[in-house]
C-alpha cells in the first residue's frame, strides 16, 4: 500500500472510531492500529470491511469474520460499516437478520472526535 493510501486508510478508520464515540486512549489505539494494519495488508480483499454492532467491531474478509474487538464503552444501536475508504450506517434489521449490508449513508454519523467532557 502506498503512503498516501495508508494515510487515507488510517484517517478513515479514525473517523469510523469517532463515529462510534470511542474516546482516545490506549484501548482505542490498539483497535485502531489493528484495523489499519489489517486493511493495509497485501492479502486484503476488495470486499474486506469492519462492522460495528452491539459493542463489537468485527473484521470481515471474503465473508469470514477474521477478528473481533469488544468495545463495551460503545452503546450505539446503529450498525456502522467501514472498508478503509468509506464509512456508512447500514440497515440494522437486515444486517442482524441475515448479515447482508445495505448502506444507508453517513448523514446521521458524527465523525468528529468525541468530547472529553
Amino acid at each position: 500500500m502506498s503512503k498516501p493510501d495508508l494515510e487515507r486508510t488510517a484517517y478513515t478508520i479514525e473517523c469510523f472510531l469517532n463515529a462510534l464515540r470511542i474516546k482516545d486512549g490506549p484501548e482505542r489505539t490498539k483497535v485502531e492500529v489493528g484495523i489499519v494494519r489489517w486493511l493495509a495488508s497485501s492479502v486484503r480483499g476488495k470486499e474486506d470491511s469492519a462492522v460495528y454492532s452491539a459493542s463489537v467491531i468485527d473484521c470481515f474478509s471474503r465473508g469470514r469474520n477474521l477478528k473481533s474487538y469488544t468495545v463495551p464503552e460503545v452503546t450505539l444501536e446503529k450498525v456502522i460499516w467501514c472498508d478503509g475508504t468509506h464509512i456508512s450506517e447500514i440497515d440494522r434489521e437486515v444486517y442482524l437478520s441475515n448479515g447482508k449490508i445495505i448502506k444507508l449513508g453517513m448523514a446521521d454519523l458524527d465523525l468528529t472526535m468525541p468530547s472529553s467532557v
